[in-house]
């Protein structure tokens, strides 16, 4: 997993403007972090990608860094429901990475031959319009409803090449690529933080609330101002944050929560808010792991829903199992230290084959039409790596 440099929102001007988001452990090493991660999961060396469930995660994790004394690092993924299986691998010292770096090929440019809606515009806005009705009789407060575009190449799709255009075209944000099991890979550029830990230093930024962004300066302020402005998405914004900083305190002493900010991604302004906190000791003087911590958050109302179990099951229900989409990429160390994020804005790759999921958050208010067009904004992101940004009108 990488950091790289975030869009953020100067609130005094309105503009756009881009900074490295925050300090943290790897410091100016970010870009190179960016090339460790992803060639040595690319690089798949002694084919040591590990899947366990879920539950036993963190406990995997100690173990495969014990047992493995070259390895000074793991890279996993968390799926979106619990009940499936993570998946993780050791990283080499970066001092292998000269070594590596050079076994790396790529493919060359697949080009796409067919796009199925899964489902169909009609079908998701009926959906929102269904979950509308549950949250109406109060069943629900949010529900996070996503639809995909699966598309077919006519030749295998190099997932690190496609990583490579996403950084092109959006430079900033969380990038991943993971290899899976069954030969696939997940590869995307999330701009959501779940959770950082750097030594007693505890972050997450979460997002909820949107806008599409048109690339002009004029509508854009206005969308700002307008997404600033909305008591809908404001609601839906406190859920997520009212979550976050609640899953933190069994772990964290002297939690923060910062005013509410917006951050921008190359086809959407987000409403974030940081909360920071102090790492905390468990009876055993053990410091919760960043691991533990993102498992201890995940799934939040950002990608799931409110309350979370029944937001969940309705998704079990109408969408069926969404895999490692909407689950949590991130790198932990030997000393617990690493980062997460919400695993959005990707494709899972299986030769030929990309599926690209988006999701919207659904809360008392939203308009099935709107929620169908911020879908096809957020797929955009990916089906433009992949050379189809202009076949998604919604």
């Amino acid at each position: 997993m990488s950091i790289t440099p975030a869009e953020r929102i100067n609130h005094e001007t309105d503009e756009v403007e881009t900074t490295l988001s925050r300090s943290r452990p790897w410091g100016v090493q970010t870009e190179r972090t960016a090339r460790f991660v992803s060639q040595r999961i690319d690089a798949q060396v002694r084919g040591d990608i590990q899947q366990v469930p879920t539950a036993d995660f963190e406990d995997a994790v100690e173990t495969a860094l014990a047992n493995d004394p070259t390895a000074d690092i793991v890279i996993g993924c968390l799926p979106f429901d619990p009940d499936d299986s993570a998946v993780f691998i050791c990283g080499v010292d970066e001092s292998a990475l000269g070594a590596e770096q050079s076994d790396l090929r790529h493919t060359g440019s697949a080009r796409i031959r067919s796009v199925i809606d899964v489902p169909d515009v009609a079908e998701y806005e009926q959906r929102v319009a269904d979950v509308l009705r549950l949250i109406e009789e109060g069943t629900l407060e949010k529900v996070v409803l996503a639809r995909s575009k699966l598309a077919a190449a006519d030749a295998p799709i190099d997932p690190q090449l496609l990583l490579e255009q996403l950084r092109a075209s959006s430079p900033h944000g969380f990038g991943f690529h993971i290899p899976l099991v069954d030969g696939g890979s997940f590869v995307g550029l999330s701009p959501e933080l779940l959770v950082e830990r750097d030594h007693l230093s505890v972050s997450s930024h979460p997002l909820a609330g949107s806008r599409i962004r048109t690339g002009h300066s004029g509508a854009d302020e206005a969308r700002i101002a307008d997404l600033r402005a909305s008591g809908k998405d404001a609601r839906e914004h406190q859920l997520v944050v009212k979550a976050v900083a609640e899953g933190l305190a069994p772990y964290c002493s002297d939690i923060i929560v910062d005013d509410q900010d917006t951050t921008a991604t190359d086809s959407m302004f987000h409403l974030g808010t940081w909360i920071r906190g102090s790492a905390a000791a468990d009876e055993s003087g053990h410091l919760p792991s960043a691991s533990a911590l993102a498992r201890a958050l995940h799934p939040t109302p950002a990608v799931c829903g409110a309350p979370t179990e029944q937001a969940r099951e309705v998704l079990r229900r109408v969408e069926g199992d969404r895999g490692y989409f909407t689950g949590a990429v991130g790198w932990q160390d030997r000393d617990g230290n690493g980062e997460w994020a919400v695993a959005i804005r990707g494709a899972m790759i299986d030769g030929s084959t990309a599926l690209v999921s988006a999701g919207a958050g659904i809360v008392a208010g939203s308009e099935p039409r709107s929620e169908a067009e911020e879908t096809g904004a957020k797929l955009r992101t990916v089906l433009s790596a992949l050379g189809l940004g202009e076949q998604v009108s919604r």
